[in-house]
């Protein structure tokens, strides 16, 4: 059984699938190689996972499992996943849940990180910091994201109640998440502020990060 598992959820990243608000100023084409640049940024950050952890991809749509494993073998060959979960039907919530059951009551892994690909600062010392709290008697841990929602939820217990009925993918989503922790008498940390990459505005910011 594993200590910690860290799910990364991505989709394939087909021209009109991903980055819609890119999309409307780079073209779907554009946006698509920008996500690319994204997920790849985001797992190159992900070092080998330390004793007891695991790597899981959350990958959609459920029926490119080969699609995605060429992908990542021919632009991300470094990282080592454990395994590859197809994402479940439903909205984002839903799909966030079946995860979170999966890794704690059927795995019976001590606890579980979910993270996504629009944030490519997410480094190591984030994922070690959430367990670190969760050790030291944190019940979930957020890594708020500037646009109102999340970059990263750990939690030690598989709490239904934090994935239902939240406005997702809106400026309200993180604080509905505050929100539903504390009416559940759960014991919330923070870790610092980190910015999305959604707009053409965070693009051409993250972009210039990367300019020597």
């Amino acid at each position: 059984m594993p200590d910690h598992i860290v799910v990364v959820f991505m989709k394939y990243p087909a021209p009109g699938r991903v980055k819609t608000r890119l999309a409307a100023t780079m073209g779907a084409a554009g946006a698509a190689d920008a996500y690319e640049q994204l997920v790849v940024a985001t797992l190159s950050n992900l070092t080998e996972p330390p004793d007891g952890w695991q790597y899981w991809i959350a990958f959609d749509p459920p029926d490119h499992r080969e699609q995605v494993v060429a992908w990542l073998r021919g632009h991300a060959p470094n990282f080592h996943w454990h395994k590859l979960h197809p994402q479940s039907q439903g909205d984002l919530g839903a799909r966030l849940w079946e995860v979170v059951h999966s890794a704690l009551d059927q795995e019976k892994a001590h606890s579980v990180t979910l993270i996504g690909t629009d944030c490519p600062c997410i480094l190591p010392h984030h994922l070690a910091r959430a367990q670190h709290l969760l050790d030291r008697g944190a019940d979930i841990v957020f890594g708020p994201a500037t646009d109102g929602g999340y970059y990263l939820q750990s939690m030690k217990s598989a709490v239904a109640e934090m994935f239902h009925e939240i406005p997702w993918s809106t400026p309200n989503t993180f604080q509905a998440c505050l929100d539903r922790a504390r009416e559940l008498g759960l014991n919330v940390t923070l870790l610092e502020e980190l910015t999305d990459v959604d707009t053409i505005a965070d693009w051409e910011s993250w972009r210039k990060e990367l300019s020597p």
